[in-house]
């Protein structure tokens, strides 16, 4: 066997097993069978019929119908040439079953079982249910039937949790399988590559060996990057993470990234000294250049698996594509507040804007409207279902995040200018040299520091981090001329010791305190204020553990939810006994969604419709026509918080932002979140000419 045909054959391995990768993670699942256990002791369904219909695209149009009979307490539908990630759901009962309790829901793909959970898990996966009456009880769901035609209607999240599960176990048996054949085909390689060995010993060569290690180094190390980035961050676009590698690192907390800083330096020192320490015992066997040329495939074909898996898990390409073609959703719907007349209300009302770090309507219960068995966050459930959340007659309603908005920095300009943060149009030469040097961040825009500047405002933003990380400081400089309190503020007013420094400053618990301080010392000025603070303990990951945390729920992050949720509702109490709250409107919004996805992974609710928090209470007198339920974004937050102010705004549009409280319908109402989020994905000639630079 002539050795240039085994190296020719290396490579050949290597780009079909790259393309085997390819084929594992791209692959669309076709056929899989679902079954129901139910627990006999609360009726008897054998013999009894039951109807699957999967629905695709929301369409009411029955797309699959099975109708099946339950055999030994069980159940089992087909659901073949599907989409899935696109699929709805509904499971009818054809006869008159009075009570019957959901034990198991099971998934199988490919003779391999993907999904199985309780009936109680699987009811929190239920929209709607009709014509019956459903308690959990003991990890089951006892149904109690009211007549023929029980139903249960499951949304787009059981299809899209399925796809991926499924995807998962193609990816997990395509690699299995290459890795297999590359490690076999290596033992050939090794042993029989190069011939009988010559019993002369070729010469160590240091170059060779420091390339290999090299590229193995490279393969290993991006293998865990892209598990670590998938294992905590795979809710987060792979714009957010472009722009925050764009970001300058001055006030960042990295401290969580530590572990995963000191696996991935032990991961690459580990690489290079296998292939050191294999290359000496394969040159004393006369077999070390074929070791080499195998171990550098090796790294290659890792480097080229962690490519496909990114691509597959942030669609990079797909991204690529998107910012590389034209929207005019700018042109077609932006509102420029300095051309819009915005009429004040004689006595002008003072605004409270608390920015709640990650909070989203996810950690409330599921009889709330959130996705947690117990309720993380009740007092913020309480202060929105008796104040103003948009929710109609339902529980919790909450604000999407919007593309550009899903990150702390971008849901702060999102919220007070109706423009999100364009990840790929804004260059690091923005972020770290004109916007923060200049105190020019985003000049184009007008926000609503902007209007209350020019209405005679005194404005400042609290926060008990570095407020120059991200140009934060710098975006409220220049859009209203904000007082910035950070970290560095708090130290030089002798709030905190100057060598006082916990998780990315001081903690909110703090925090609250100096706010209750400078509130009093605003309420005393004739000028009507701004107060606007952002919260940080909730950060991911984990959050912080603070004195005030108590050890309620199994899970760290929780804790320090509901730590936050008993903090907020006190300070908020706190404020309605002032003397300036009659003429005041708080607004409590989350930031975005937690990144954390690990720990929404393990609360089971990377299915749920998450979006982040929100509740305005004390409105102006007039807004009080919140009753119908809205479908809003972040955006819409900065027109909807003027008019909790009382200010009435010419065409109810401000920025890509519409009146919650008028009868506007909003960007989203009109043409759906999902393109909504992949219109701002794209190129905008109003966008970069406008808004990123001074007109």
């Amino acid at each position: 066997m002539k050795k240039k045909w085994l190296i020719m054959g290396n490579f050949a391995l290597v780009l079909g097993f790259t393309v085997l990768f390819i084929i594992g993670f791209q692959s669309e699942p076709s056929a899989m069978k679902m079954t129901f256990t139910f627990e006999d002791s609360y009726g008897d369904l054998n013999g009894k019929e039951l109807s699957f219909y999967a629905i695709e695209g929301g369409a009411y149009e029955e797309r699959v119908e099975n109708v099946q009979r339950v055999v030994n307490n069980q159940v089992t539908f087909s659901a073949k040439n599907l989409d899935f990630d696109d699929a709805e759901w509904q499971f009818t009962m054809n006869s008159d079953v009075g009570q019957f309790a959901i034990r198991e829901f099971s998934v199988i793909y490919g003779g391999t079982c993907i999904l199985r959970e309780s009936g109680s898990a699987w009811f929190t996966r239920v929209d709607f249910f009709g014509n019956c009456t459903c308690r959990e009880a003991d990890g089951t769901v006892i149904v109690n039937a009211n007549g023929e035609d029980a139903y249960f209607w499951i949304g787009a999240g059981l299809g899209k949790g399925l796809s991926q599960a499924a995807r998962r176990q193609n990816v997990r048996r395509t690699t299995g399988i290459a890795a297999a054949g590359y490690l076999l085909y290596g033992i050939v390689f090794l042993v029989v590559g190069g011939g009988k060995p010559s019993g002369r010993r070729k010469r160590f060569r240091p170059i060779w060996v420091a390339v290999t290690g090299l590229l193995l180094m490279l393969g290993s190390v991006a293998v865990y990057g892209e598990r670590y980035l998938e294992h905590n961050f795979d809710d987060v676009s792979v714009g957010q993470l472009i722009f925050h590698l764009k970001t300058p690192l001055e006030g960042t907390n990295v401290e969580v990234f530590y572990g995963a800083i000191t696996k991935g330096v032990l991961l690459a020192a580990g690489s290079m000294g296998l292939v050191i320490a294999v290359s000496v015992i394969f040159y004393r066997w006369d077999r070390g250049r074929e070791w080499l040329i195998w171990a550098s495939l090796v790294g290659v074909l890792c480097l080229n698996w962690a490519l496909v898996a990114a691509n597959r898990h942030f669609d990079i390409v797909g991204y690529l594509n998107y910012t590389h073609k034209n929207s005019t959703i700018y042109e077609s719907y932006y509102v420029d507040g300095r051309e819009t007349t915005l009429t004040f209300p004689e006595q002008k009302r003072n605004l409270i804007y608390i920015y709640l770090e990650s909070m989203e309507t996810t950690y409330a219960d599921r009889a709330s409207g959130g996705a947690m068995e117990e309720n993380y966050i009740p007092a913020l459930t309480t202060l929105a279902m008796e104040n103003v959340d948009f929710s109609g007659d339902k529980g919790i309603n909450g604000a999407y995040a919007v593309s550009g908005a899903t990150f702390t920095v971008g849901a702060l300009v999102g919220q007070t200018s109706g423009v999100p943060i364009n990840e790929f149009l804004v260059g690091g030469n923005l972020l770290g040299e004109s916007w923060e040097k200049e105190d020019t961040y985003l000049p184009g825009v007008w926000a609503l520091g902007d209007i209350l500047q020019e209405q005679g405002y005194r404005q400042v933003f609290m926060v008990g981090s570095d407020g120059n990380f991200a140009g934060r400081a710098s975006y409220f400089h220049s859009h209203g001329g904000y007082e910035v309190l950070d970290y560095y503020a708090a130290v030089s007013r002798g709030w905190i010791d100057p060598d006082y420094y916990v998780w990315w400053g001081y903690e909110d618990q703090k925090l609250f305190a100096f706010a209750k301080e400078e509130l009093l010392e605003l309420a005393e000025d004739d000028q009507p204020f701004n107060f606007t603070m952002l919260t940080v303990d909730t950060h991911f990951t984990g959050g912080y553990v603070c004195e005030l945390c108590e050890d309620e729920f199994e899970e760290q992050y929780s804790n320090v939810i509901a730590c936050s949720d008993r903090q907020v509702a006190e300070f908020v109490e706190w404020i309605t006994k002032q003397d300036f709250y009659e003429n005041t409107t708080i607004v409590i919004v989350g930031d975005h969604p937690t990144m954390d996805s690990e720990y929404i992974k393990n609360e089971h609710a990377q299915n749920y419709d998450r979006k982040a928090y929100f509740t305005m209470i004390n409105p102006a007198e007039g807004c009080r026509a919140w009753e119908r339920e809205r479908v809003y974004t972040t955006l819409d937050l900065y027109p909807t918080t003027l008019a909790g102010l009382g200010v009435n705004i010419e065409g109810d549009r401000l920025g890509l932002g519409v009146n919650l409280f008028s009868e506007e319908p909003t960007i989203c109402e009109e043409i759906g979140i999902d393109e909504m989020n992949t219109q701002l994905l794209m190129n905008s000639k109003l966008y970069t000419e406008q808004l990123l630079y001074a007109k």
